[in-house]
């Protein structure tokens, strides 16, 4: 191989390895061909590499037509089986995956550098990765095709989530160069496809229970009144405490803290209230308008004039709905979009459209007499109607409950019923990876679980907290710290108080001495304090003389305020998370990071679309411009 083929097969990984851009005119015939012609230039090599795609489809379509979608970007065409993607054309390069039993050693040693690597997908256990010239691609295809197809077999073992980014145009285009028909696998609806309004209602219905709407107005009318008392003076606690309540449902027996899932949680939480300033700002606009004229005129202003990163749309219309329940409604850019577009055709993108659909809502709640509460569940099934049970009572796909499907996290099982599996089934972790954390925490009961954002840290601590106490939440205490969390709120601290006639300054415990007390109560069961955000507070200043008991259990230690004696329970638990963007392990306290074990939680894309092909289809992203198939390290949450 030449020196000018080398390097271009170096480019092509390289851009393989950056990811697409978002996928392109879908539909369109002449868009395809044209990138096919850019990628192609050459009719002879463009005619063999068409022709291993036609192969492809045929082979992935005989397993079923949701096992495979192809996807057009302006710099690539990907093919999806299951859940990987197992050949994309770049530029002058075909990039397959096959299977390396089917490989012999022969046939690698005249690959040559063409094969990339031996690595392993966890859908479908070891693989090669080869890139191939186009022009070489007439040649080599029949010595490496066995492989190729067993490889497609292998994948499509299941459903793929890349659907809903699927591109007829390209089928088109490639029919055309092959003069043959292809298979057609099933294609994602439009947003403004038309819908059974009556079924999905029908069908949302079950999901939206009289105490789950009265859930739900408890919360808005807490956090409403949480609006009135501290408008344009909410503190970074009071804004936290806010979006947990615009969070809040119930189901399965119980309050949640998951309706719009991260949206209002973790990550883009902390970014909000970290811009405590911006967001009262947003909260005291929002709410002094009076129509819907100065409602659509003030998102747009503030989504322009006053940025406030992570907020979306969800964010101002919580807000909205929380002054006006009957006449705002919350909205998101993703499947709530979507499922309004079908109902009412309009879908939010900016103020006029918000406004657009939330009148159409309005006339839809008037029509069916439904409660303003469970607008986001209709909405969910208008967006997924394959949820919904067609004409003649069968479900198109195995019906899914809005109690998870509404959010991003999976319905939580009632306290009685959380075990293992649960936990391993929600969290996808291997026996082997919960046997390892039980390890360290039979070790020492304090573990830190940090990493990149969005890799589930505190969903992950959450369910293992939920598995320590058998379920049982009131065992829970969930905290985060932030940069004006201090020792008076996690151990001791004055708090002064008046009983109409005088003050008194009596010195009042924290989250974690309360904790401990109650713990000390109960010694045969399990405890757990989890800390979101572990390394945004002072945490020297916040824990104090706690870094003694926590390394001594039942041992005392004498309190600086209140110069009582405090012991930190064998039975108390504490699980912290930390966003290594923020803040790298290194530059913890040593005496603080002795005391704990760190577990690394790393980015794990297959596991991700599994968990979401599983539970909530309505966030498959997959083929938006997500990164190829990574390789599985041996432990993917590994202790570093």
């Amino acid at each position: 191989m030449d020196d000018q083929t080398r390097a271009r097969l170096t480019s092509a990984i390289t851009l393989h390895e950056r990811g697409g851009a978002k996928p392109i005119e879908r539909d369109d015939l002449a868009t395809a061909g044209d990138v096919i012609g850019r990628l192609v230039p050459e009719p002879t090599p463009r005619g063999a590499v068409a022709k291993v795609f036609g192969e492809l489809f045929d082979r992935a379509h005989q397993h079923g037509d949701r096992r495979w979608a192809v996807t057009l970007f302006h710099d690539r065409i990907r093919l999806n089986v299951g859940m990987v993607h197992v050949c994309v054309l770049l530029p002058g390069i075909l990039f397959l995956v096959v299977d390396p039993a089917k490989v012999d050693e022969p046939t690698r040693e005249a690959l040559g550098p063409r094969l990339h690597r031996l690595t392993e997908f966890q859908s479908t256990g070891p693989v090669l990765e080869l890139y191939l010239p186009v022009e070489e691609v007439a040649e080599l295809w029949p010595t490496i095709r066995g492989a190729s197809m067993a490889f497609v077999d292998s994948a499509a073992s299941r459903n793929t989530p890349f659907w809903t980014s699927h591109s007829p145009g390209v089928l088109k285009a490639l029919s055309q160069t092959l003069d043959r028909d292809l298979p057609r696998p099933a294609e994602r609806k439009a947003d403004d496809e038309p819908v059974d309004v009556s079924a999905i209602i029908t069908r949302a219905l079950k999901d939206l229970p009289p105490e789950r709407i009265a859930a739900r107005e408890r919360a808005l009318g807490r956090a409403r009144a949480l609006i009135e008392t501290n408008r344009r003076s909410l503190s970074a606690d009071q804004l936290v405490q806010l979006m947990r309540l615009f969070n809040a449902d119930h189901y399965g027996g119980g309050d949640r803290l998951n309706r719009f899932g991260m949206a209002m949680g973790g990550h883009a939480r902390n970014r909000i209230v970290e811009r405590e300033e911006v967001a009262n700002h947003w909260i005291d606009t929002l709410w002094r308008c009076d129509s819907d004229a100065e409602v659509a005129t003030a998102i747009d202003r503030l989504r322009s004039d006053s940025p406030l990163p992570y907020a979306g749309f969800s964010f101002p219309a919580m807000v909205l709905h929380c002054k006006s329940p009957t006449r705002y409604f919350p909205a998101s850019s993703g499947t709530l979009a979507t499922g309004y577009s079908r109902l009412v055709g309009a879908k939010p993108v900016n103020g006029s459209t918000y406004v657009r659909a939330c009148e159409g809502l309005r006339e839809l709640i008037a029509e069916h007499s439904l409660s303003p509460m469970g607008v986001d569940v209709v909405a969910y099934f208008a967006a997924n109607p394959q949820h919904v049970r067609s004409a003649g009572g069968e479900a198109s796909e195995a019906e899914t409950s809005t109690e998870a499907a509404t959010t991003t996290t999976p319905a939580t099982p009632s306290p009685t019923a959380y075990a293992r599996e649960d936990f391993l089934s929600e969290t996808l972790f291997e026996e082997d990876e919960l046997t390892q954390l039980e390890r360290l925490l039979h070790d020492k009961p304090q573990l830190v679980l940090y990493g990149p954002p969005g890799t589930g840290k505190t969903w992950i601590a959450e369910r293992l907290a939920r598995l320590l106490t058998d379920g049982d939440d009131a065992r829970i205490e969930v905290i985060q710290f932030h940069p004006s969390y201090g020792y008076e709120d996690f151990i001791e601290g004055i708090r002064p108080t008046s009983d109409g006639a005088q003050m008194t300054y009596p010195v009042v415990p924290g989250v974690f001495r309360a904790l401990c007390l109650r713990a000390a109560r109960h010694p045969d069961k399990k405890y757990v304090l989890v800390i979101d955000e572990l390394n945004r507070g002072n945490l020297p200043r916040i824990f104090g003389e706690l870094l003694f008991a926590l390394e001594r259990r039942g041992s005392p230690v004498k309190l600086s305020q209140s110069q009582q004696t405090m012991t930190v329970p064998a039975n108390i638990v504490v699980l912290g998370t930390m966003n290594t963007a923020d803040q790298s392990i290194a530059l913890l306290d040593m005496a603080l990071r002795r005391r704990f074990h760190f577990v690394r939680l790393e980015p794990d894309p297959e596991r991700l679309d599994r968990w979401l092909l599983d539970n909530a289809p309505q966030m498959q992203q997959g083929g938006e411009g997500s990164p190829r198939p990574q390789p599985q390290p041996s432990t993917a949450r590994r202790r570093p």
